[in-house]
């Protein structure tokens, strides 16, 4: 990944408490020299609208692209933006969007202009609703994930000699370790997935 633009990056936040940690991610893909837009407290409709007009783009610069989500999921799916009183848990499905369809949008057959170039896909959710995914931690930036604090910090460490790929399992090492010091019932679910060009 050494073309300027190294690519795109895309950041979906549901939550409005972690609308902080979507631009703090924006500047540090911006400062890896990704083109990067933050959408923010949008419906399972509209991200799904999004990320296959992203999909159908004609033209792409730079060789990699990186989806992230920030917010809250459920039973394989995201759950995009309801309202502050809409407190019906599980969420009715039609503010469900399973990950395997987000993925699969950017699929060999149904994003050409991709086909060659790196997808990261990052669904930094909490499925517990509840959990201690969110940390109220001191400093300017207020709310933030687990996830996001840990990665952010690892990125800012090595992304001058490490790839993308070695920060993730970086980060994800360096939460075990700090999580499993506290309560094992605080251990995130973390999933990794290699698709094929025939997905």
């Amino acid at each position: 990944m050494d073309s300027t633009p190294r690519g795109r990056a895309i950041i979906i936040v549901t939550q409005s408490e972690l609308a902080n940690e979507a631009e703090q991610f924006k500047s540090i893909f911006t400062q890896l020299l990704f083109e990067t837009e933050v959408y923010s407290l949008i419906t399972c409709d509209e991200i799904q609208i999004k990320l296959t007009q992203l999909a159908n783009t004609n033209e792409y610069n730079g060789n990699a692209f990186i989806m992230m989500f920030i917010g809250n999921g459920y039973n394989e799916n995201i759950i995009g933006y309801r309202e502050p009183n809409d407190t019906q848990w599980p969420p009715e499905n039609h503010n469900l969007l399973p990950i395997s369809d987000i993925v699969a949008t950017f699929a060999w057959t149904r994003a050409p202009v991709l086909r060659d170039k790196i997808k990261v896909f990052i669904f930094n959710c909490d499925r517990l609703r509840y959990g201690s995914w969110c940390n109220l931690v001191g400093g300017p930036i207020g709310y933030v994930t687990h996830f996001g604090q840990t990665f952010s910090h690892t990125i800012a460490q090595y992304s001058s000699y490490k790839s993308l790929i070695e920060m993730f399992v970086m980060t994800l090492n360096r939460m075990e370790d700090e999580l499993t010091e506290r309560r094992l019932w605080q251990l995130p679910e973390i999933n990794m997935f290699e698709t094929t060009k025939d997905f």
